[in-house]
């Protein structure tokens, strides 16, 4: 009895457990999806998993996929139980488009995505790369028809499949779309041509506009420059004015102290005003006597016979003149 258990344990168990393989080892960034009598149970994990023999199994998935081999599209399959649930690629190959204003393009594009529920992207749609492909391809086409052949470019679009990707259809599949980058924009190669010519006519008139508004703008703050020299100049005369202005109020006024000051002595003294008026001829005989040059014209004031009897003009005239 103890030989045929030990018989068992050492040939039949190692057989059963090649045979119906009662466990699993599953790498770091992958999930497997394990059935019950046919029907979903779990999602297992990196690590060691265990199944039970003849009621559990693994469900393998089968995924097609399009790729280019030397310039033949054919279709690959993807066939594993094991899903990555890591960032994956997946290429969309050229698809063709039709712009707004019927012009044929060509473009293709890589699209990156994360699969973050393992059972809906097995369970609610039967191929998910070819649902992923054939949805992007849609979508680009149906953006491309809105688009101006002159408008496209890779990062607008982009932009939008970015802004315009169904939601509600990739949680469906649980899957995340991360970013979609395109590859290449294909024109028709008359048309190609065509937009370098006005590209470069573009950039050409754009040169000019940026120096005819650099010239405007020299030009400008050289006026600016002399408006506000003349300004300062204008400033500075006012100034110089203002202040000629204040030395002469401030002279009449000295002088109108001086004169009111003389008058009071005037008065005070009690002096004529006919001494006065003599004053002034004997200063001014004095200084053109004492100045060394003789007029060769003279003319006498018509009181003059008043100033000769002057005490004064004894005084300042010398005998020698």
């Amino acid at each position: 009895m103890l030989g045929e258990i030990l018989v068992i344990l050492i040939f039949v168990i190692p057989i059963l457990c090649i045979v119906f393989k009662p466990f699993i080892v599953v790498n770091e960034g992958e999930s497997v999806v394990v059935e019950r009598l046919g029907r979903f149970h779990r999602v297992v994990g990196p690590g060691m998993q265990f199944l039970i023999p003849l009621f559990e199994r693994l469900r393998c998935v089968s995924w097609c996929y399009d790729v280019e081999d030397r310039g033949y599209r054919t279709t690959a399959t993807f066939q594993d139980y094991r899903i990555k649930t890591t960032e994956s690629q997946c290429d969309i190959l050229p698809v063709v488009c039709q712009t707004k204003d019927n012009i044929t393009a060509v473009v293709n594009m890589v699209a990156y995505y994360r699969i973050d529920d393992v059972k809906k992207a097995v369970y609610n749609i039967d191929d998910l790369l070819a649902g992923m492909i054939n949805e992007l391809e849609t979508r680009l086409v149906k953006i491309v028809k809105l688009l101006d052949h002159s408008a496209l470019n890779a990062s607008d679009l982009e932009e939008r499949i970015k802004s315009e990707k169904n939601k509600e259809v990739w949680a469906k599949w649980g899957v995340e779309l991360i970013k979609c980058r395109l590859q290449g924009i294909q024109l028709p190669e008359s048309l190609t041509n065509a937009t370098i010519s006005s590209v470069e006519e573009k950039r050409r008139c754009e040169i000019e506009l940026l120096t005819l508004r650099a010239q405007h703008d020299k030009e400008m703050m050289r006026l600016k420059n002399e408006e506000a020299i003349e300004e300062q100049k204008r400033q500075m005369a006012l100034l110089q004015m203002k202040h000629q202005l204040g030395v002469e109020k401030m002279e009449n006024d000295a002088r109108l102290q001086q004169l009111g000051e003389r008058a009071a002595l005037i008065k005070k003294s009690g002096l004529t005003e006919e001494y006065f008026i003599q004053q002034n001829y004997s200063d001014a005989w004095s200084r053109l006597f004492a100045s060394g040059s003789s007029p060769q014209r003279l003319f006498i004031p018509t009181n003059f016979s008043n100033f000769l009897g002057s005490r004064e003009l004894l005084t300042h005239v010398s005998p020698e003149k």
